[in-house]
């Protein structure tokens, strides 16, 4: 009877194990990609993102709102705002196409893996000199208990029962 050959040379083997070891060591950590924006009437007027490792909870993700620098897309000059302005209320500009037809504008705020809200009204800020804008905390902290999240969000909750 002939003994049974090994499927991979030892020395292939051994090499085949450590890169194994060294891929599943946990030495490198995976980032989650975490885009947000804010939408006028439909266009996004504002976008920004940043990343996470993928542990922060819905309620945890939505709290980056207000330290993300939203950079103005094309849609943004549509809003009428001055170029040195500092401050903005989004309920009080009316687009262009709604403001012809006398209708208030529809606000959408989103933020992957932390929700998605429809206020009437969002307070926005910037530095002095600045292109980018932040969502007031204020206005953050204000719509956590109205905003929606998934059903799988929901589920991931660290501490579903908690409010702000």
């Amino acid at each position: 009877m002939t003994p049974l050959r090994p499927f991979l040379p030892p020395a292939l083997a051994a090499g085949c194990a450590y890169l194994i070891a060294a891929a599943t060591a946990g030495t490198a950590e995976t980032a989650r990609l975490v885009p947000a924006s804010i939408s006028v009437d439909g266009e996004i007027v504002l976008r920004a993102s940043t990343s996470d490792d993928g542990r922060p909870d819905a309620d945890a993700v939505w709290s980056y709102l207000h330290r993300l620098e939203f950079e103005p897309t094309d849609a943004f000059a549509s809003l009428g705002l001055a170029p040195g302005d500092t401050a903005a209320e989004l309920g009080w500009l009316r687009s262009r196409a709604n403001a012809a037809k006398g209708e208030p504008p529809e606000l959408v705020v989103s933020i992957a893996y932390g929700g998605r809200d429809a206020p009437y009204h969002l307070a926005l800020e910037r530095s002095r000199g600045s292109s980018t804008w932040r969502v007031a905390k204020e206005t953050i902290e204000q719509r956590f208990p109205h905003r929606t999240i998934t059903r799988a969000q929901a589920a991931r909750l660290t501490n579903p029962e908690r409010t702000r």
